[in-house]
C-alpha cells in the first residue's frame, strides 16, 4: 500500500524531498481514504503511509520518521496522544496535527501540555488543514484561526487557576476512578475502557454516573470536559 502512495506522487509530483512526508491514521477508513485523495491533490503534501490505530501508528511512525502526523484522537488499541506519548519517548522533536470531534479549551490546553502542536475539528475545510499542516512543519502551532496567540496565553492562565479548584481536598477519587478518568480524556468509548480494564461496560457505565455526580456534571460532555481538565493538571494514574 505505502509503495502505491510514493508511486503515485512520484509520477505527479517528482521529486520528494520538499514535499512535507505526512503518516495519516484514523480508525474510520472511508474518512482516511477521502482525506487521503483530497491531500494527494496538494503539490507541498505528500501521503506517505497511513494508519487504523495508534499501535499501527507508532510502528509506521518509527519505520519512516514522517514530517507531521495527522492523526485521529480516539482511535482502538492505543488512542492518538498515547500513540503520541510513545513516539515522544524515541522522537522527542515529533510534530502532530490531531483531528477531533471535540475541539473545546480543555482538548486544546490537554494537546498543548502534552507537547502536540496543533488540534483541529474533524468537519475542518482542507485549505485550513493544509495550512495547519504548513504551520506545524514550520515550527509554529495551530489550533485553528480562532485561537490567537493572546487567547492560548489567557488559556493557560485559565488552568493555572483552576488548579487548586479541580485538585481541592473535597473531590476524593478511587485509583479506578482515575483510570477511566484517564481513559475517557484520551477519547475512549465505554466499551473501549471496559477492554482496557478487564470489566464490563456496566461497570464502566456505573462509574461513569458515579463521576458525574462526584464532580457535578449534567451530561456526558461535560464529564469529558472535566477529565480532560482533571488530567491536564494531574500525573498520570498508569505512570
Amino acid at each position: 500500500m505505502i509503495f502505491s502512495f510514493i508511486f503515485e506522487s512520484y509520477l505527479r509530483f517528482g521529486d520528494m524531498e520538499n514535499r512535507i512526508r505526512i503518516i495519516l491514521a484514523d480508525d474510520h477508513e472511508l474518512f482516511r481514504t477521502g482525506l487521503i485523495n483530497l491531500l494527494n491533490d496538494i503539490e507541498d503534501i505528500l501521503i506517505i503511509d497511513q494508519a487504523s490505530d495508534g499501535a499501527e501508528l507508532v510502528k509506521k511512525y518509527e519505520l519512516h520518521h514522517p514530517n507531521v502526523v495527522v492523526t485521529d484522537i480516539s482511535m482502538p488499541i492505543l488512542s492518538g496522544f498515547e500513540a503520541f506519548k510513545q513516539i515522544r519517548k524515541f522522537d522527542d522533536h515529533a510534530k502532530f496535527l490531531f483531528l477531533s470531534m471535540f475541539e473545546s479549551g480543555e482538548y486544546v490546553h490537554y494537546t498543548r501540555k502534552l507537547g502536540g502542536r496543533g488540534l483541529l475539528g474533524k468537519n475542518v475545510r482542507i485549505n485550513e488543514l493544509c495550512y495547519g499542516i504548513r504551520q506545524i512543519h514550520n515550527g509554529y502551532e495551530y489550533f485553528g484561526m480562532e485561537w490567537t496567540r493572546d487567547k492560548l496565553e489567557k488559556l493557560n492562565e485559565q488552568y493555572k487557576n483552576l488548579a487548586d479548584g479541580v485538585m481541592g481536598p473535597d473531590l476524593f477519587l478511587t485509583v479506578k476512578e482515575k483510570q477511566i478518568l484517564y481513559l475517557i480524556s484520551e477519547g475512549y468509548t465505554s466499551s473501549e475502557i471496559a477492554e482496557r480494564m478487564n470489566l464490563s461496560k456496566r461497570t464502566i457505565d456505573a462509574h461513569r454516573h458515579n463521576l458525574m455526580k462526584k464532580v457535578n456534571a449534567t451530561t456526558p460532555a461535560q464529564l469529558v470536559a472535566f477529565a480532560i481538565k482533571f488530567n491536564s493538571l494531574s500525573a498520570s494514574p498508569y505512570s
